[in-house]
Formats: C-alpha cells, sequence, structure tokens
C-alpha cells in the first residue's frame, strides 16, 4: 500500500522540474516585458490627453481673461460713474450754499 521512496528522485523528474524552472523563467521575462510595454502605451495616452486637453484649457484660460477684463472695464466705469456723481454731489452742496 506504501511504497517506499527513494533518496533520489527519478532522473525524469529533475528534467521536468528543470523544464518547469526554465519555463516559469520565460514566462517572468514575457510578463516584465509585458509590463513596460503597458507602461509604454499608458505613457503615450497620457501625452495624447495632454494633447486633447491643451486646446479646451485655451480656451478657457481665454474665456476667463475676457470675463476678466469685462469686470476690470466695468469696475472703472462704476469708478468713474461714482466719482462723477460724487463730484456732482458736492457742487450741488457747494453751490447751496
Amino acid at each position: 500500500m506504501f511504497h517506499r521512496r527513494s533518496k533520489e528522485f527519478d532522473p525524469r523528474t529533475s528534467a521536468i522540474v528543470g523544464h518547469l524552472r526554465a519555463v516559469e523563467k520565460e514566462l517572468g521575462g514575457i510578463g516584465n516585458e509585458a509590463g513596460r510595454r503597458a507602461s509604454a502605451s499608458a505613457s503615450a495616452a497620457v501625452y495624447q490627453i495632454a494633447d486633447a486637453l491643451s486646446p479646451v484649457l485655451k480656451a478657457i484660460e481665454e474665456r476667463l481673461r475676457t470675463g476678466q477684463r469685462l469686470a476690470v472695464d466695468e469696475a472703472v466705469s462704476l469708478s468713474n460713474e461714482a466719482v462723477n456723481t460724487g463730484a456732482r454731489i458736492g457742487n450741488d452742496a457747494l453751490a447751496g450754499c
């Protein structure tokens, strides 16, 4: 029922183990190469995304600058109006004295 185990493995077993180690090493190399390729592909994808987003971000920047210019122009206009109104009220006050 129980077989005695030989102290030395069958030479065929050692050959199979050697082949399995060679296969394992080869698969490891394939995995590493696939990882490098995936990394290169991901890097290329990042550049493509950046290239695609660049015009959109530039358009947003231009809109913000345009809005900023409009806000500054409006602030200048309102401050001029406030100065003119203050001057008119001051002149009217002096004329009434």
